[in-house]
């Protein structure tokens, strides 16, 4: 024989403790269910009888059917961290430019004034010697 689901195990084990219940119980249980089924069926009404005009009822039961759409600036509000990290790039980018802007300051004021020997610019390894002294 086939094994019983959870599902059908859990709908047996309530059944069986439900029979126990006193009828008080029971009876407010039932109306309580009955209170729900109508209410979700007044849900379903209103959501066909919304329909938009030119809509069959089964469209505006598809379109209607519980999906809330996010309104404009819940949509704005999702792009914001993209903005944010584009606008982030974009400082550290112009920030590095600007450092390496003002190295290179650095470095022709200390050849102007005469700071860097001479030998140094026929030396092939200069450019590495400037890259690795940056401070």
């Amino acid at each position: 024989m086939k094994q019983d689901s959870f599902p059908q195990r859990l709908v047996a084990h309530l059944q069986e403790g439900s029979d126990h219940l006193p009828y008080r119980v029971t009876h407010r249980l039932d109306q309580a269910r009955l209170q729900a089924v109508a209410l979700a069926q007044r849900s379903v009404t209103l959501q066909i009888t919304s329909a938009a005009p030119g809509q069959s009822t089964g469209q505006a039961a598809i379109a209607m059917g519980g999906e809330d759409r996010p309104s404009w600036w819940l949509k704005a509000l999702s792009l914001l961290p993209i903005v944010l990290i584009a606008v982030g790039l974009y400082s550290i980018s112009v920030w590095d430019d600007f450092e390496k802007a003002a190295e290179t300051a650095d470095l022709d004021e200390a050849m102007l004034v005469d700071e860097v020997p001479i030998e140094a610019y026929a030396d092939k390894g200069f450019g590495v010697f400037i890259k690795n002294n940056r401070e």
